[in-house]
């Protein structure tokens, strides 16, 4: 089990995801929600209710089991309770880092391929 790349507090690292996330943090929930596999347009909705802080948590929790982070559903809940900017940023960091990891994988094994 390995801990998040980025710090909860790493929120100023990308300004255009921090600026989205302030204006429209519906965006980045559903966006990260889909990631997941869950429905961008229902996470997105309800993001911004009370019900809306138990399912970021969720998929908090969703994204921590795919890349192997420890932490608890207790702790995510806190996260998005008190933080959930600096939460919803943190996953699209995550999710970014390992995207652009998976395209260079995929890139390096079509250059194989072709030799």
């Amino acid at each position: 089990m390995t801990d998040f790349k980025h710090s909860i507090f790493s929120c100023c690292n990308d300004i255009g995801l921090t600026l989205i996330t302030c204006c429209a943090p519906s965006i980045i929930a559903g966006k990260n929600a889909e990631h997941v596999g869950d429905n961008c347009l229902i996470y997105g909705c309800i993001g911004g209710t009370l019900t809306g802080v138990y399912l970021r948590a969720m998929t908090r929790e969703k994204i921590r089991k795919k890349y192997m982070i420890q932490g608890s559903l207790c702790k995510d809940l806190l996260c998005h309770m008190f933080c959930f900017h600096c939460a919803l940023i943190q996953e699209a960091l995550l999710i970014r880092s390992n995207e652009k990891v998976n395209a260079n994988v995929e890139l390096i094994n079509m250059q194989i391929v072709r030799s």
